[in-house]
Parts: structure tokens; sequence; C-alpha cells
């Protein structure tokens, strides 16, 4: 990213330890990636959040934090996915609290626009400013007619 005229696919191969054929398939998607133009989203949104990190289990035993299971020690990651043409977003964030994704909607959402999440409590005030379903994992219901979230969670497993 700082050099002037980019890294060629053999000095990724070399810093990376992968192989050519990646080196330069990973070196297109990144100048790719660096192209597209930011924005609003538009049209359907799918809003989802998720923690990234190792799972404390598979830790040694030196670096687990015994503070409990699942989001312990991992990092807050909220994002979105445009049905209308595939555009994602992705930001870190300190929590997922009401408090932290508000400013993430105001700087990429348009208001009034179609929102479909999954039941988290902090999703709840987003009824007043856009036209807000979500599905309801808790009881098992995934999909229900165009609300689910499917393809943002397809997003986290690819960045996984």
């Amino acid at each position: 990213m700082t050099h002037r005229k980019g890294i060629p696919a053999t000095q990724l191969v070399r810093e990376l330890g992968v192989p050519h054929k990646t080196a330069w398939f990973l070196g297109h998607r990144i100048r790719e990636a660096c192209e597209q133009e930011g924005g609003l989203f538009a049209g359907p949104v799918e809003i989802d959040e998720t923690h990234i990190g190792e799972e404390e289990r598979k830790k040694h035993h030196n670096k687990k934090l015994k503070a409990g299971r699942g989001a312990v020690g991992k990092t807050a990651v909220f994002g979105a996915k445009s049905r209308r043409d595939g555009k994602a977003v992705a930001q870190i964030v300190d929590s997922t609290s009401k408090e932290s994704l508000q400013g993430f909607f105001r700087e990429n959402m348009k208001e009034g626009e179609d929102v479909f999440t999954d039941e988290h409590s902090s999703y709840k005030w987003l009824d007043g400013d856009f036209r807000h379903e979500c599905v309801k994992h808790g009881v098992g219901e995934y999909v229900r007619g165009l609300v689910h979230t499917h393809g943002v969670e397809s997003f986290w497993s690819m960045l996984k």
C-alpha cells in the first residue's frame, strides 16, 4: 500500500511464503479493493457482528485469560453487506453495544433503507430510523421470506 509502484508478486512470494499464483491473485484482489468507491449503502442491507480470534480452549495454557468462554479475548467486528451490489464493509468495534454500533450506522447507511439483522438487542433502536426486520436464531428461525442474514454470515465465514 505504501509503495509508489506497488509490490510485484515475486516479492509477495518471498515475504508471505505463498506460491506465485496465490501472490499474483492476492495482489489483484488488493488492488481491486483499493479502487472501489465508498459511499452509503443502498437497498436491502444485512447487518451482523462477529468475534474474531483464537478460542480459549485452543490457546497454550500460559496465554489463556481464564475469564470465561465465547467472545472472551476475541476482537468484536461489525459488518454490513448490501444485497443490491454485494458491497461489504467491516469495522472493528470496542463492543457490540448499541452506542458503539450507532456511529457505524450513521456513517454507512441511508435512513429509511431495509435492514435485516438477527435478534441481537443492540439492533432494537433501528426500528425508528430504518425499515428493520430480524430473524430469531434463538428459536430456530433463520429465514422468513426475504428476511435473513445469510449474505453477511457468508462474508464472515470467508473472512475467518
